[in-house]
């Protein structure tokens, strides 16, 4: 007896612990958060023919509270394919990452202010009556991910420290066959009102309120923590001054909805 036991015993003494359940891999994904349009202001601009149009102008923001970073890959087999397939790339605990296939392209935009490719439909704006129909359709293009500024916000996962996604999506590269392109985590994607499709054509469009409605991720493409919070809008009021010119504008209440009243 005392000879199993102490048989036992050096076994025991010289066997590894038996090794806990691991628990299951943890999938890190990202959370885009729609900001409310913002810096609204009616701009003139003078056509070659002389007629003058106003351009309601906006700057939007897409942050991404989640636990992982958004990542977006595009890949093409030759420049003679002007749109490159786009996957997310998901960041899983244990450094693995997992490639989902999404129902989006990238394109290169020759846009003065952009030149480089962009993530089609990623981001859409609206703009609607005080009845809440819809007026006016945006015209852009789509949105070169990128680490712009560090959200005030706190996120899910841990914020990365500096910008990850930084190379401005092959800018001047229209001959690239891949591009990847994102938001961290803690970070923010930034669209000011001086860039091409920033922008509303309200000329003629009858006085009144209005409501701006940003939506991010609206076909839900992207695989997300929550999509609860991929709208935002900010109220407006045009008025017409006596004789005509640019129209004034009255900026309202904004919110985390599609209609703010």
């Amino acid at each position: 007896m005392r000879r199993a036991l102490a048989l036992a015993a050096a076994v025991l003494a010289g066997a590894p612990l038996a090794a806990a359940a691991r628990p299951a891999p943890r999938v890190l994904l990202p959370d885009l958060v729609q900001r409310p349009p913002a810096k609204l202001v009616v701009l003139p601009l003078d056509e070659d023919d002389g007629t003058t149009h106003y351009l309601l102008a906006f700057s939007s923001r897409v942050e991404n509270l989640g636990l992982g970073p958004l990542i977006v890959h595009g890949v093409r087999r030759s420049i003679a394919t002007p749109t490159l397939t786009a996957t997310q790339l998901v960041r899983v605990s244990g450094g693995a990452t997992r490639t989902r296939n999404v129902p989006l392209q990238i394109r290169y935009v020759e846009e003065q202010t952009h030149r480089h490719f962009h993530v089609l439909h990623f981001e859409t704006y609206e703009l609607r009556n005080a009845a809440g129909a819809l007026v006016l359709p945006d015209h852009k293009t789509g949105f070169c991910l990128t680490d712009d500024y560090r959200s005030r916000t706190r996120s899910a996962g841990k914020t990365a420290p500096q910008p990850v996604f930084t190379d401005q999506c092959a800018r001047d590269e229209p001959d690239a066959l891949s591009v990847t392109e994102g938001i961290a985590v803690g970070w923010g994607d930034l669209y000011l009102p001086i860039l091409e499709g920033q922008s509303f054509d309200v000329t003629g469009l009858p006085e009144g309120r209005y409501t701006m409605v940003h939506r991010v991720n609206a076909t839900r493409a992207l695989a997300e923590r929550s999509y609860a919070n991929d709208v935002a809008a900010t109220e407006l009021t045009l008025s017409i001054p006596d004789g005509g010119g640019t129209p004034r504008l009255a900026v309202g209440r904004s919110c985390a909805a599609a209609r703010c009243s």
